[in-house]
């Protein structure tokens, strides 16, 4: 865990949790930048994407307001789950969006 106020990786309970838990805004920002303590990752197109990589959805140009967790990739299309719809081996194309981003995770520091 990362215990940086407000841009960290933490999350003890609902109400104790760093915002990148639940902003698709600060998970993207978090993910992208850390050289601290947790995951990092990169932007890449939709051909690198792997199991767990994240995938966030935008329903305008820079509001980017959902993010799903890669669990498969069958016959080139992706799979995700999510906790807000309670999703598991949903289909991308099933998702109404107008923007999508693939943040893939690299690894984690210690």
């Amino acid at each position: 865990m990362n215990y940086t106020p407000l841009y960290g990786w933490y999350y003890r309970d609902s109400y104790d949790r760093t915002p990148s838990w639940s902003s698709c805004k600060f998970l993207y920002e978090f993910l992208t930048t850390n050289r601290g303590t947790g995951p990092f990752a990169i932007d890449v197109d939709e051909e690198y994407v792997e199991p767990g990589d994240i995938v966030q959805f935008a329903n305008d140009e820079n509001n980017f307001s959902h993010s799903a967790i890669v669990v498969k990739i069958s016959n080139d299309n992706l799979f995700v789950a999510a906790h807000s719809d309670n999703a598991y081996d949903r289909p991308i194309d099933s998702y109404l969006f107008l923007k999508i981003r693939y943040i893939h995770i690299l690894g984690a520091n210690k």
